[in-house]
């Protein structure tokens, strides 16, 4: 081959406006506890980067139960209903453990990481993959029903409501699934990643959720209109929780936001630490007197109810895991292979547990969760004659490549807001 036939040539690209991105993951085995935790009767179960799926005692962080699959276990909040524990793992694999005798029930296997959560609902296990498909899988059996296509990743916690399943997608859509044939209601677009680790929020049936495009939006579950739309100071990759006739969120920008649920408009704002991913992933917790939220700037905040400074527990890494309430306590796994305890009142430690392993492995993370559009600009030194900058401009705007639904490829609750932003940052 003649090498001498081809040119190449150096320019320089920066990142500008927001678009559209994605993330890209790579992670190795190592003791991270990431996941939202579940509590039943009288033991939390949380899983681990080092493969296992423990089960705590919340009263002194002691380890009563573990199961270990063949992959992470990472972002998923475990479903437990009729003493079976149904969970996803990097391993590709959706499990159904019985508790009490810690054997398999069924795993299923799908064509991707299986790190959205599933759903249990009239005997059927609801589940997704990376893959980007939705399952509907046999409780008892773990034989697939159905299957409906995404355009993209999943990593969502899929909700039920009434006959709908919820999900969001890597491909900037939410979608209503008729839970039982898998067939389209309708999807909603924003222009953001949808990732969820907790529940969606649903309140006389609007459902509430964030968007790596910055806005959280409140629509309508029955037909996917907007109510209205909200706009924070960087990407929303948690669930907002309600308190009062507020819903309260986490956001990018390091702030935690108070949004009045039926305008949209801000009630209140707290500036956390920013850096690397504000409050990431976990969905704040609500408490009689507190608010406790999780921060990737290794820490957990506590805030009373007006959004004012309680306390803050230093870890020695991210937390992704959501905070959990037992007995005047705030339970939460870490990047730093610990999960904590800590005091509601006073935010001292009350007990840690170690995972498998001591070290931790750091994933990679492009930080892509914001939404970007390239630049390609033309060397100072090129002079060439009939040089068009339009030439060197990359579109990532478009979803044109994504893959088709097979049972709805356009959706006519497809709505654009009349609303105004109701935030500072416009």
């Amino acid at each position: 081959m003649d090498f001498d036939a081809f040119e190449t040539e150096l320019m320089t690209i920066k990142q500008k406006d927001p678009t559209l991105a994605r993330r890209l993951w790579s992670y190795e085995q190592g003791g991270g506890l990431d996941t939202t935790i579940v509590e039943h009767e009288g033991v939390i179960y949380l899983g681990c980067n080092d493969y296992y799926m423990y089960g705590l005692d919340p009263k002194n962080g002691r380890k009563v139960w573990e199961f270990k699959t063949t992959g992470c276990i990472n972002t998923i909040e475990p479903q437990i209903h009729d003493g079976v524990i149904f969970f996803g793992s990097y391993d590709n694999y959706i499990y159904a453990v019985e508790i009490y005798t810690r054997n398999v029930v069924w795993k299923f296997k799908t064509g991707g990481i299986a790190d959205s959560s599933c759903a249990v609902s009239d005997g059927v296990v609801y589940a997704a993959s990376r893959d980007g498909y939705i399952y509907a899988l046999d409780e008892k059996t773990g034989h697939e029903k159905w299957r409906y296509k995404t355009g993209d990743i999943i990593t969502t916690n899929l909700t039920v409501f009434e006959e709908k399943i919820f999900s969001g997608c890597f491909d900037g859509y939410l979608y209503c699934i008729d839970k039982n044939t898998g067939r389209e209601i309708w999807r909603f677009k924003t222009n953001g990643n949808i990732t969820n680790s907790h529940k969606f929020l649903i309140v006389d049936r609007i459902i509430f959720f964030g968007s790596h495009d910055r806005y959280v939006y409140a629509l309508s579950v029955d037909k996917g209109a907007e109510v209205w739309r909200f706009k924070g100071g960087g990407g929303f990759s948690t669930t907002p929780a309600l308190l009062n006739n507020m819903i309260i969120i986490g956001c990018r920008d390091g702030c935690i936001y108070a949004i009045n649920k039926d305008s949209g408009h801000e009630v209140w704002r707290f500036q956390g630490q920013m850096k690397p991913w504000g409050f990431g992933t976990p969905k704040p917790l609500i408490t009689k007197k507190s608010i406790c939220a999780s921060s990737s700037a290794s820490r957990v905040y506590c805030l009373d109810h007006s959004g004012k400074l309680k306390w803050e527990f230093k870890t020695e890494d991210c937390v992704w895991c959501g905070p959990h309430y037992h007995d005047g306590k705030v339970i939460f796994g870490c990047e730093d292979c610990r999960a904590y305890a800590v005091d509601e009142k006073t935010g001292e430690e009350v007990w840690r547990f170690h995972s498998s392993l001591a070290a931790q492995k750091i994933p990679y993370v492009e930080d892509n969760f914001s939404p970007y559009e390239m630049e390609v600009r033309k060397s100072e030194d090129d002079t060439r004659e009939g040089f068009e900058d339009d030439r060197y401009k990359i579109n990532f705007g478009g979803l044109d490549g994504l893959s088709d639904s097979e049972y709805s490829t356009r959706s006519e609750y497809v709505h654009k807001s009349e609303y105004t932003n109701h935030s500072d940052y416009k």
